[in-house]
């Protein structure tokens, strides 16, 4: 198996945290099982080559990267992990070459720049997140078709995007499956976009995949991974994090979140069509699925998700789930009759099944309701 390993340290070349030992071990272990590994590492001012051999620079191994309309240079050259069979792949670019540390200014480079603090994160990681990855994907032009990776294992935030730069490379990578290790899963670790406009930006991603990020106004790069890659992490309890909502007990403990959840009323109103004059609120979308509330013709309910489609996703009182869309009416009209009669005049679902025992109540985090974590949503 041919593996490609993405990291931005790795021990005994550039050191920062955890993840260098994790990288250097998984090199060495591949390697041992008998895989082909490539491993690709930025070169900064505090890379030593000690434990490399058989160093090698070629000056026609480069290649141009675009980052926001602008080509940016990057060469390559390459070594042999000593005591192994693993390539390593150097990444050179005068961004990475003037950094003295990893993620973080030193002393040193603080007393030449006041505004680089001393333990602080480069002003410019989303530029050096961009470059590196997007660099280890074009490298696979420097390459022979019989060499192209069967795996690239990417190790966390700053090389998490790297599926999404390869898939766009799909000629090359049409078989390639990816792997992205969350190694820190806090906050100050994500090396997240600020904002849409931002990810955009530095990424080049089409605004379809961009949105599926989004985390609040920021768009969180082990959600663009999520979208082609297996997630996996170095702990349990950041394993834990990674379950999914409607499958995590826990996850409706607080019934809160650090995004933007309060949702823009889009009103709907049961129309004449309901069975009965009763409109079922289901937990899933399909008619055999559990009824968890029900709401009779002309009651009111708000469409949080899929509002195009044959099953929409509304909430209704304390009930939330699916319905059909084709006993709604929405849009202008319903708003209309809201607005002039006001929302206390319209009832609302009756609860079939208690909330927490709901399996679709998250299925969306937004509400109408402002939630807050001593509160119900």
């Amino acid at each position: 198996m041919k593996i490609w390993l993405a990291t931005m340290e790795c021990a005994g070349i550039a050191e920062a945290g955890g993840v260098k030992d994790v990288s250097y071990s998984l090199a060495k272990g591949f390697d041992k099982a008998g895989s082909k590994v490539t491993l690709f590492i930025p070169v900064f001012g505090c890379t030593v080559f000690n434990n490399i051999e058989k160093l090698e620079k070629k000056s026609d191994c480069f290649e141009f990267i675009e980052i926001f309309g602008h080509d940016e240079k990057v060469s390559y050259f390459t070594g042999i992990l000593k005591n192994t069979n693993v390539k390593v792949v150097f990444v050179n670019h005068k961004n990475f070459l003037e950094k003295q540390a990893v993620y973080v200014y030193t002393a040193e480079e603080q007393k030449i720049n006041p505004r680089h603090v001393r333990g602080c994160g480069h002003e410019d990681y989303v530029f050096l997140d961009a470059l590196f990855s997007k660099a280890v994907c074009a490298y696979v032009k420097q390459i022979s078709e019989n060499d192209i990776p069967d795996v690239i294992h990417c190790q966390d935030a700053s090389t998490a995007v790297i599926p999404c730069y390869a898939e766009q490379l799909n000629t090359y990578f049409k078989n390639t499956k990816y792997v992205v290790t969350i190694h820190n899963a806090g906050p100050a670790y994500h090396h997240e976009f600020m904002d849409f406009q931002t990810a955009s930006y530095f990424t080049g991603l089409p605004d379809s995949v961009i949105s599926e990020a989004m985390n609040g106004n920021r768009v969180e790069p082990y959600l663009l991974a999520s979208k082609y890659a297996q997630l996996t992490t170095v702990s349990s309890f950041y394993a834990e994090e990674l379950v999914n909502p409607l499958e995590n007990q826990a996850y409706t403990y607080l019934r809160a979140t650090a995004g933007q959840t309060v949702a823009v009323k889009n009103c709907a109103l049961v129309n004449e069509q309901a069975e009965g004059g009763q409109l079922y609120i289901r937990e899933d979308k399909n008619a055999e699925a559990r009824i968890v509330g029900t709401l009779g013709q002309g009651g009111l309910c708000y469409i949080l998700a899929d509002a195009d489609q044959e099953w929409v996703y509304v909430e209704s009182g304390d009930v939330r789930g699916f319905v059909k869309a084709e006993y709604l009416t929405s849009g202008e009209e319903a708003k209309k009759r809201v607005e002039e009669a006001g929302e206390g005049a319209f009832k609302t679902a009756t609860v079939n099944v208690k909330p927490k025992e709901n399996h679709a109540l998250y299925y969306t985090l937004t509400s109408i309701k402002a939630g807050i974590p001593d509160k119900k949503v």
